[in-house]
């Protein structure tokens, strides 16, 4: 993941401008907590038994899913031979470039949603399934941790109005 440090250095500067630019006052804390929070989370990888192995019993049919530092999408969620397959509705940007998702699920085994992100999963990390974003398929891989610690709660990563 070193390679990919220039590239989130220079996301986390462009989300803290855009948090924290003009139109009567933006959140800072929100914008700040969002590039932090979002760029901390890969390195739960690295904690023992943070990474899932496997997927959690109950999985809701819709689901929130957010591109790292970007904007967040409704999705539909199923189980499939190869695991779960999350489609997500509507278009993603065109930049960044994601490589692959991250499921996360709370230590209770509640699904939160799916943060997408650039470059490769982490090594070592058991292939869930796969999120299918328009022409492209990219890994799904799975962390067990309390989102709530890798945000503001006054703009959450993964927005109730998109479980619906």
């Amino acid at each position: 993941m070193s390679a990919r440090f220039p590239k989130l250095i220079a996301s986390a500067a462009l989300a803290i401008l855009g948090a924290c630019s003009g139109g009567g006052g933006g959140n800072y804390g929100c914008g700040l907590m969002s590039v932090t929070g979002q760029s901390l989370l890969l390195e739960e990888f690295r904690r023992p038994g943070a990474t899932l192995a496997a997927l959690p019993g109950n999985i809701p049919g819709t689901l929130p899913v957010r591109v790292a530092l970007g904007p967040a999408y409704r999705s539909v969620a199923g189980r499939a031979d190869s695991g779960l397959v999350v489609g997500i509705e509507g278009p993603l940007p065109a930049k960044p470039q994601v490589g692959f998702g991250i499921l996360i699920v709370s230590p209770a085994g509640d699904v939160q949603g799916v943060l997408l992100y650039e470059g490769n999963p982490a090594d070592g990390a058991p292939r869930l399934g796969t999120v299918n974003a328009g022409d492209r398929n990219l890994p799904l891989i799975g962390l067990t941790i309390e989102v709530k610690n890798f945000e503001d709660k006054s703009c959450p990563i993964f927005p109730d109005s998109l479980r619906r």
